[in-house]
């Protein structure tokens, strides 16, 4: 009875001996193979080649979209666009659409708009930016898709920008904020759209703002004014501008004096409106200064701080945003600026 016993325990040992021999080998070959697929990937970014990595890499993973993204923004970072393109367009076995970079719809789309972003910053942008369009244009998933007008990026071909604005005029802001003060030649093709009346003001001056920031922005500043009304706004963006470029502020304020001599400008502008600013300029610890400007015709206060060894960071806030009292005491400052000096009394 003990021998038989005996023997049957040898033999459920050596049953799992050898399952868990089974086991090892298993996990050693799917190990090996992991391996093989990591550095297929590997070549396949280095020579530009997507011939050399297995899809299969991208399966046997529990988020295999995830490894896609990373890989899609690693081929970005490598300059690596065919296999970019097969990443944005392949299929891959067990999931509906090349064009789906995360867990969940809004995770794939907010992963989409870092690709892009990434594209802005790569060294062949048109081209990644051409790869991602036409999969997002031909992916068979609706919900991962984006909007056509979240690819006005400044990778954007002129032609799509051109075809965007056509359709949605009201995208100018858009394109000027994101694309036209990051681009001088794409600038002006974005000018071409620019409103005839006076709405697109505020967006206008924020672009001289921005491009204010570039010693080389003459360019820009040189299509830009064309299209504000420097009469009305001129003096109010001189000032904002004098704190990042006082030589383009200059000639902000030259380009102003001029327009308000002609004819056209005396009939629709009141001098207070030039010169309805008030600036408050102090200091603040480590060696900065804060510079306030109010500008009661616009009803908005720009601050500006200036730290040493910084780039100065600009910011607008709304007056209906700020304390009454605040706005009280500094209209009154304005106010008191404006009176003229008074003669002194006549000698006896």
């Amino acid at each position: 009875m003990f021998g038989r016993e005996r023997k049957a325990r040898e033999r459920a040992e050596a049953e799992r001996l050898e399952q868990e021999a089974r086991k090892a080998a298993a996990r050693a070959a799917d190990e090996a193979r992991a391996q093989k697929q990591r550095e297929g990937l590997e070549a396949a970014l280095k020579t530009d080649d997507p011939s050399l990595f297995d899809e299969q890499y991208f399966v046997f993973d529990v988020s295999p979209v995830n490894r896609i993204y990373d890989a899609a923004k690693r081929a970005i970072a490598q300059n690596a666009p065919k296999v970019f393109h097969a990443l944005t367009h392949g299929k891959f076995p067990n999931y509906y659409s090349s064009f789906t970079f995360g867990s969940t719809w809004e995770e794939s789309k907010q992963n989409v708009r870092l690709l892009l972003a990434d594209i802005s910053a790569s060294a062949e942008p048109g081209l990644f930016w051409e790869i991602m369009r036409d999969g997002n244009e031909k992916s068979t998933v609706d919900k991962p898709r984006l909007a056509s007008a979240e690819f006005l990026t400044p990778a954007a071909s002129p032609e799509f920008i051109h075809d965007q604005l056509l359709k949605n005029p009201e995208l100018f802001t858009t394109c000027l904020r994101d694309i036209g003060v990051r681009d001088p030649e794409k600038l002006e093709l974005i000018l071409a759209f620019a409103p005839k009346d006076d709405s697109a003001h505020i967006a206008l001056v924020a672009a001289v703002v921005e491009v204010s920031r570039n010693e080389d922005a003459l360019d820009q500043l040189a299509a830009l004014l064309p299209h504000i009304d420097l009469a009305r706004h001129g003096a109010h963006m001189a000032a904002l501008v004098r704190f990042f470029n006082p030589e383009m502020a200059k000639l902000i304020s030259d380009a102003t004096e001029i327009m308000r001599c002609t004819p056209e400008a005396e009939e629709t502008v009141h001098p207070a409106q030039e010169s309805d600013i008030h600036v408050e300029k102090q200091a603040i610890p480590g060696g900065g200064t804060l510079t306030a400007i109010f500008n009661f015709t616009l009803k908005q206060q720009h601050n500006v701080i200036r730290m040493p060894g910084e780039d100065p960071v600009a910011t607008t806030v709304q007056f209906r945003d700020i304390d009454k009292g605040v706005l009280a005491a500094m209209r009154r400052k304005y106010d008191a600026a404006q009176k003229p000096p008074e003669s002194p009394p006549p000698a006896p």
